[in-house]
């Protein structure tokens, strides 16, 4: 999918434009903060398994090459990957690196603060990770009863909502394409070609979905052991298929759509002052009833 009057852009396209916080020098720092207008990007990434063929840094890989498209797109300031997400159920698989939750926020916490305090006002952690959808909307959440002057947004994008890439046959685009399938490893093989290894793909029964705990599941129970329970193996789509043409559609979309979201984060002024106005009425012991607007 590409937006309208928006081309397709490559690493070729951006390479001499630095938006990454730490490749920056300080007067090309300044004057990205200003053209970022307070926002600044924090990617949430992982360090764990994704089938035999892939890069136990894939969530990292595609993070920072949709964030570079991105920031060709909408100017923003782009932090280094924090690459520890949240994975404890990685743990069971070699090379996976989990953060304690209580270690992990404390982490995100004072990066937080330490990018509020060179001057954004307002941060998105951008996850790239599939076992984040829990932890970093529950960090967020926690901002309410933080005492802070600043803003913390989430966004995610999974591969279950990209648009079916041309460069896949029809076939193709409608099998299960989860962690390490064809979607995720046409990404790689896009932006990080050198770290795939097709031919270490695991055996394909390996990969199929065997709903141990449907039972409870279907009733809306949740369990430490439900991704575990579908697969043991953690791996959940094949990459049959899989090239760099649909890596770039994907990456390409993905990019868009963090630009749309960076572009509504700078625009936005109510969350904010809704913010100001929760924590004004906490402090004060809680009040019963205000008059209030939606703008």
């Amino acid at each position: 999918m590409k937006i309208s009057g928006e081309r397709s852009m490559k690493k070729s396209d951006i390479k001499h434009q630095s938006l990454r916080w730490d490749e920056l020098t300080p007067k090309a720092f300044l004057k990205l903060r200003k053209e970022a207008k307070g926002v600044c990007v924090l990617p949430v990434a992982s360090i764990e398994q994704h089938g035999g063929h892939l890069p136990l840094g894939t969530d990292s890989w595609v993070a920072e090459e949709v964030c570079r498209r991105a920031g060709a797109i909408e100017p923003m300031m782009i932090f280094p990957v924090l690459r520890f997400g949240v994975n404890g159920e990685a743990t069971a698989y070699p090379g996976a690196i989990a953060l304690r939750t209580e270690v992990l926020f404390e982490l995100l916490t004072n990066l937080c603060d330490e990018i509020a305090r060179n001057g954004f006002n307002k941060i998105l952690l951008y996850s790239t990770h599939g076992g984040n959808a829990y932890g970093l909307p529950f960090f967020v959440q926690q901002w309410a009863t933080i005492p802070r002057d600043y803003m913390v947004y989430y966004f995610t994008f999974g591969y279950h909502l990209a648009t079916p890439p041309r460069a896949l046959t029809v076939s193709q685009q409608q099998r299960p394409s989860a962690h390490g399938g064809v979607f995720e490893t046409s990404a790689v093989m896009s932006a990080r070609p050198d770290t795939v290894c097709l031919d270490e793909q695991f055996p394909e029964e390996y990969a199929k979905k065997l709903g141990c705990l449907e039972h409870l599941m279907k009733l809306g129970i949740y369990t430490a052991v439900n991704y575990y329970s579908n697969f043991p193996n953690h791996w959940a789509g094949l990459p049959t298929g899989a090239c760099p043409e649909a890596g770039e559609e994907i990456l390409d979309e993905r990019a868009q759509k963090l630009a749309e979201v960076v572009r509504a984060i700078k625009a936005d002024t109510i969350a904010p002052r809704l913010m100001a106005e929760f924590r004004k009425r906490a402090s004060a012991g809680g009040t019963m009833l205000i008059r209030h607007s939606r703008k």
